[in-house]
């Protein structure tokens, strides 16, 4: 039967899904069967393989090729780890920038409360401000030489 070309993955059901054992083709979406036994599941699941791609054939499509399914798993699997990768990258960078600012912080603060001051404006230490509200700008820091 050419149809056994197809990789078939036979694995048992649990009790509160009625026992047995379930066969999936990966390479063709959505055809399975299942059975009392190994075999029987295998056997069905070979039956579902000719009506699927009989199926496909009514439909006027091409039947996939045998290991296209596992081919597209890893594929993806790769995509995956490659993103992950550049997100952890992207953190770790992000991280080190949070590390030197808070070294930049530190350093300042060091300095005194006179080395830094709002553009304009007296030299720290300033009087408590009233709270802020989304309409008040922001005060631009500069630092003084």
């Amino acid at each position: 039967m050419a149809n056994n070309q197809y990789e078939i993955l036979v694995a048992p059901l649990p009790d509160e899904e009625g026992g047995g054992y379930i066969a999936v083709v990966p390479d063709l979406n959505g055809c399975l069967s299942d059975g009392d036994t190994p075999q029987e599941a295998l056997e069905n699941a070979l039956d579902a393989i000719e009506q699927w791609l009989s199926a496909q054939k009514a439909m006027g499509r091409k039947a996939p090729k045998p290991g296209c399914g596992r081919a597209a798993a890893e594929k993806r699997d790769r995509e995956i780890c490659e993103a992950l990768e550049n997100a952890q990258k992207t953190i770790d960078e992000q991280m080190q920038v949070i590390r030197d600012l808070h070294a930049q912080v530190r350093e300042l603060e060091e300095c005194g409360p006179n080395f830094l001051r709002i553009a304009g404006g007296p030299a720290w230490p300033l009087p408590p401000s009233p709270r802020r509200t989304a309409a008040t700008p922001r005060p631009k820091l500069v630092t003084s030489n």
